[in-house]
């Protein structure tokens, strides 16, 4: 498994910054996720973020608000860039669409 390279402080969600707890966990979040999920993972892009209430079940949850998904996906799409080096059509290629 890939390191993140978006993240490296793994104790906070990524999303609204306070510390993981065992009654809502931190999961690893594979930012460019279905078909792209492979590929999230094998160059580092995931995000660390609450079970419960930032990635699947909360009202601002990133399965479930797709404002917040949007932005973490052009977010972290900035960030692959100009880590790899890529340009748009380059990262489009690998992951099938522009979110900037």
């Amino acid at each position: 498994m890939a390191k993140s390279i978006i993240q490296m402080n793994r104790d906070r969600c990524y999303l609204c910054g306070a510390r993981g707890t065992s009654g809502d966990p931190l999961d690893e979040h594979h930012v460019f996720f279905g078909p792209y999920r492979k590929k999230s993972e094998k160059y580092g892009l995931k995000v660390y973020i609450h079970h419960f209430r930032c990635h699947i079940f909360g009202e601002k949850a990133v399965h479930v608000d797709s404002e917040v998904c949007d932005k973490l996906q052009a977010e972290v799409q900035e960030i692959a860039m100009k880590h790899y080096g890529w340009t748009i059509p380059e990262f489009i290629s690998l992951f099938g669409k522009n979110h900037l």
